[in-house]
């Protein structure tokens, strides 16, 4: 009989494997298809030309805010909850149609409140193999750190959470880390969109513009690269067996195959 925590995390690698496979693929079906649509460069008459496209497309009145909001809403819910890409740009039109304060304070909160939704309905394993490594982070207070950088990072939300399925980290301390990330980026991406809308000229030529634009998509990139180390820096480190056993407390090797067959069938991974 396979052992549980082979068994556990070699199903974690392969849930990892089709999230982001799955993730790539969306991304790069999307942008093939949309990509003499949505606008690459600050162009104003571009993004203007944009938005009325998205209008004509959702049959939606640029006159009335309430369609307007409800579109942003569902497209911002199908970016975290369905893999859908180009978050930012969504973000942009929430500057661009409603302004920058409103447009702020609606996209945050929504945001949290998918996050909230989403943390409930999240299954825990827990004794998975990354708990050790939860633990010494835990010792060394840089937990809250790590899981920020995770939240900024470029990852689908699906793969983000995977830590507090598969670890002690309530959804209190998930949710908190991602209010400072989630607020700071959204501020600047609306930003975006509400100094686009001023601008009646071919080109939105704003030093504050693109020093904006510039953190939004390098930070994400550096810290997905810097998680990424990380992770397989906690594989190389904490190898599937031997974090099991310390998750497990087993302080023998013939004592395992024991612990193993006592556990209940219904706490295996589906």
């Amino acid at each position: 009989m396979p052992r549980r925590g082979g068994t556990l995390d070699h199903n974690i690698r392969y849930l990892l494997v089709a999230q982001l496979s799955f993730a790539v693929s969306v991304a790069w079906f999307v942008n093939s298809k949309t990509q003499d649509t949505v606008p690459h460069d600050w162009n104003a008459t571009a993004w203007s030309n944009f938005s009325v496209q998205v209008h004509q497309e959702f049959h939606v009145s640029s006159n009335n805010n309430l369609y307007r909001v409800l579109l942003l809403l569902t497209l911002h819910m199908m970016h975290l909850y369905c893999y859908l890409p180009m978050l930012h740009v969504t973000k942009i039109l929430y500057g661009y149609w409603l302004g920058f304060w409103t447009g702020c304070l609606l996209c945050v909160a929504w945001e949290l409140l998918l996050l909230l939704v989403f943390l409930q309905f999240i299954r825990e394993y827990a004794g998975a193999g990354v708990q050790p490594y939860v633990t010494l982070l835990r010792e060394k207070g840089v937990l809250f750190f790590q899981l920020t950088l995770i939240v900024v990072s470029s990852l689908p939300l699906q793969t983000k959470t995977l830590l507090v399925a598969l670890s002690n980290i309530t959804n209190k301390e998930y949710l908190l880390s991602n209010v400072g990330p989630t607020v700071v980026m959204s501020l600047e991406t609306v930003a975006c969109g509400a100094v686009l809308v001023q601008h009646h000229g071919p080109n939105a030529d704003s030093g504050m513009l693109y020093g904006l634009v510039a953190f939004s998509l390098i930070l994400p990139t550096l810290s997905s690269m810097l998680v990424s180390t990380q992770a397989l820096f906690m594989v190389l480190q904490h190898p599937p067996s031997q974090a099991f056993t310390t998750a497990s407390h087993v302080e023998a090797p013939e004592h395992t195959a024991h612990c193993m067959h006592s556990i209940p069938e219904d706490d295996a991974w589906p």
